[in-house]
């Protein structure tokens, strides 16, 4: 994580909290009900921060590990959680070196666009899962949606310096030649 993604975590972000179940359930019924999620497999969520879309998971019954490389979010999600959690601290590259071929499904909530390269966090994602019938889902905001820019002058805690990297989740950059909504994708 860059000097600047710390600085920027260490702040309040109203955007992160909790607090709003409805949307959240709705995000992660549509990513369970997209790939088929079940209960047994075993799921990596990367960039869980304070929970968001983690402690409805949970909640649910699924079988989740946490990942995030912010330790203010992550104490935060443990004082959220309200029953144990399986975290991972941590750089995401240097974690799924540890945890290769461990999981059956990666998740992750508005993380991607974070990474500072996007075919480095592919290659990572791979790694830890245990084959290629394996199950990836991102969730990510609509880079070609003029709302999302809106919305920076609506929210304090937003800045463009924190989400430049929208601009490289464009499907070509992304090394994908069409737009699918449900898909396979071997790496």
């Amino acid at each position: 994580m860059s000097k600047a993604q710390q600085e920027y975590y260490k702040r309040e972000h109203s955007y992160l909290d909790v607090a709003r179940p409805v949307y959240a359930d709705r995000i992660i019924g549509e990513v369970v009900e997209s790939i088929g999620l079940t209960k047994e497999e075993k799921v990596l969520e990367i960039g869980c921060g304070k929970g968001r879309f983690s402690i409805p998971l949970l909640k649910k019954g699924y079988n989740l590990t946490c990942l995030d490389d912010s330790k203010e979010l992550l104490n935060d999600f443990r004082k959220n959680a309200g029953q144990p959690v399986k975290i991972v601290e941590g750089d995401f590259n240097e974690v799924c070196l540890e945890h290769e071929k461990e999981f059956d499904c990666v998740i992750g909530f508005y993380i991607l666009h974070h990474f500072p390269s996007l075919k480095q966090a592919a290659k990572s994602i791979r790694s830890v899962l245990k084959n290629k019938d394996c199950k990836i889902a991102f969730v990510e905001p609509n880079p070609f949606n003029l709302m999302y820019y809106v919305q920076m002058l609506a929210y304090e805690d937003l800045s463009w310096d924190d989400e430049r990297g929208m601009l490289d989740m464009t499907w070509s950059k992304l090394g994908f030649a069409c737009f699918v909504v449900k898909c396979s994708v071997a790496f």
